[in-house]
């Protein structure tokens, strides 16, 4: 990924999570340290696509079946442009 850090653009190797979290547990370790409020944005590209895990998390959930709510799929009494677009093709269901 391409990194802003401390004024300075780089682009450096790794997966997204891992390379920001340092910095992540930086900061916070800092602010806790302080009598004072902070705030902070966290907000890492994923999961959005390609939707690609690091090879440490490829198999992490393996065991598990995916999560389907109630209404998983299901168009009826949708707006029509939902109805239209329909549910996801195979090849993207997980």
């Amino acid at each position: 990924p391409i990194i802003y850090r401390h004024g300075r653009v780089s682009r450096v190797k790794g997966y997204q999570i891992d390379v920001i979290k340092p910095d992540v547990l930086e900061f916070l370790e800092k602010a806790a340290k302080r009598d004072q409020r902070f705030a902070m944005i966290y907000a890492p590209y994923s999961p959005h696509e390609p939707a690609i895990p690091a090879a440490a998390d490829r198999k992490l959930f393996s065991n598990l079946p995916p999560y389907r709510p109630p209404n998983y799929g299901v168009t009826k009494n949708k707006p029509a442009w939902v109805r239209r677009a329909g549910t996801l093709p195979k090849k993207k269901v997980q």
